[in-house]
């Protein structure tokens, strides 16, 4: 029998209004479990563990370091790459950032993480990724190095793709967006330098908070997590009709019946947001096509 924490006793018994007998999954060190609530009252809520799950976390670690954003987006940004499989994220003081922490590390910290966890819950993940202490320039160079695979995707470059760089045999990947002023060519070379490699995610232009998204859900799907549909008029056709299910009831079965092809797209192979899911399919097509 188990005992969940204090937040997670509210939320079960005043939001979803869980009682004696509800089916639940638990996460604990990292391991996902089917379990039932035996026990609710003043000390909180019990539960009786029934059997071990498989992990729903993938094999592929992927690292973001990501050029600290202005404003909220961070937010968004650890919150959607955290529904989508990343294990660590590491905010990085650029030369063009626009936003500096300025002494507040700690409290945005706190937040960030506190985000983390609620996305790892809401996509069914065990493992909740660490959104690290700020570095700067030169603790990035640094850090590359101990990568399998460290990739800075810029506009600027015109040789290496994901489809070319990422593979099953990948464990372990690094990934560096710049801020939104993006990285200067002396910063990408050290980088470089330090063993990364330059690639380019297409001919269109990402916004700092999406692109860290869309390459970690292309390298999900490269590394074997996420199988791409091979078929060649993903190659060949100009257009495409994705379709999507609500975030409260999914799709009917006549909808999918309709379809060509259904897909498990969840990254973390959880319960991702609808804007994931979306990001998801685009990029199956994308990889299909390259």
């Amino acid at each position: 029998m188990a005992y969940l924490e204090a937040e997670d006793a509210r939320h079960a018994l005043r939001v979803l209004r869980l009682d004696v007998g509800a089916q639940v999954q638990l996460f604990a060190d990292g391991q996902a479990y089917a379990a039932s609530i035996c026990q609710t009252g003043p000390d909180g809520v019990a539960v009786r563990v029934l059997e071990k799950l498989k992990s729903p976390e993938a094999s592929l670690r992927v690292t973001l370091y990501q050029g600290v954003p202005k404003g909220d987006k961070m937010d968004y940004i650890v919150q959607k790459c955290t529904e989508a499989g990343v294990c660590r994220i590491v905010p990085v003081e650029m030369p063009r950032c626009v936003a500096h922490l300025d002494g507040k590390d700690d409290k945005k910290l706190a937040r960030w993480n506190r985000i983390a966890r609620e996305a790892a819950k809401q996509a069914f993940r065990p493992v909740t990724p660490e959104v690290a202490a700020p570095i700067d320039l030169n603790a990035l160079c640094r850090a590359l190095p101990g990568h399998q695979l460290a990739l800075v995707p810029w506009e600027d470059a015109r040789e290496g793709t994901l489809p070319q760089l990422i593979s099953p045999d990948i464990a372990d990947l690094a990934i560096v967006i710049g801020p939104e002023g993006g990285m200067g060519e002396s910063e990408v070379q050290r980088m470089l330098d330090s063993g990364a490699r330059a690639v380019t995610l297409g001919p269109r232009i990402f916004r700092t908070e999406t692109a860290g998204l869309a390459a970690i859900i292309a390298a999900m799907a490269l590394s074997g997590h996420t199988v791409p549909i091979d078929d060649p008029r993903l190659a060949s056709e100009a257009k495409l009709a994705i379709v999507l299910g609500t975030e409260g009831d999914g799709l009917a079965p006549q909808t999918v019946a309709a379809c060509d092809y259904t897909v498990c797209i969840p990254m973390s192979h959880g319960v991702d947001s609808l804007n994931v899911a979306a990001a998801s399919a685009v990029a199956f097509w994308q990889l299909g096509k390259q």
